[in-house]
């Protein structure tokens, strides 16, 4: 099984058609369960806690359920263009969209801080699930990135705690730019 983590940043409508068609074909050539970023409902979480000033375990909770609004989202996109009903739960089994509803009321070893966002969410269902490769999907620049999780980290493409969570799972991990996807 594998797991695709799509940018929170990638529900821009352009973006829209080329992600749930690389995702159906993904799908197609085997078992996957989907992650989604919290993208502007996780940013508003950020702005809400500097704002109002809630303590980190909140905002941690809000942001984790902002994923699971953009996991929403993303379903609705992909029934419209491919009539295909994936799931959104938690559990995690191939052909879902996942949601870290579970990690809301117990956050098991996963930090609770800004420092980690979805992609080390991602990383650690990875870990669960022993999957075979993590795809990241961003919007950046170009086609797949080269180097380590750590220069991505260096690089800004992914939180500064995903090389340690990549460390732990033993899937492949790939992360691709918007060329890679979307053609």
């Amino acid at each position: 099984m594998d797991i695709v983590k799509v940018g929170g940043s990638l529900s821009r409508i352009e973006c829209q058609v080329a992600l749930v068609d690389w995702l159906e074909q993904r799908a197609r050539a085997g078992p996957l369960v989907v992650v989604s970023g919290g993208g502007a409902h996780a940013d508003l979480v950020r702005s809400e806690q500097r704002r109002l000033g809630f303590d980190a375990l909140t905002a941690h909770r809000q942001a984790l359920l902002a994923m699971e609004q953009q996991a929403w989202w993303l379903q609705s996109v992909w029934a419209a263009r491919h009539h295909r009903h994936c799931p959104v739960d938690a559990s995690a089994r191939p052909g879902s969209l996942w949601t870290p509803r579970a990690l809301i009321e117990d956050p098991a070893d996963v930090e609770v801080s800004w420092q980690v966002t979805s992609d080390s969410l991602a990383a650690w269902l990875a870990a669960r699930t022993r999957a075979h490769t993590l795809w990241l999907l961003k919007s950046i620049e170009g086609g797949e990135a080269a180097g380590t999780p750590a220069d991505w980290a260096a690089q800004g493409w992914v939180d500064p705690c995903f090389p340690d969570y990549a460390r732990r799972s033993p899937a492949a991990v790939r992360l691709l730019g918007r060329a890679a996807w979307s053609t």
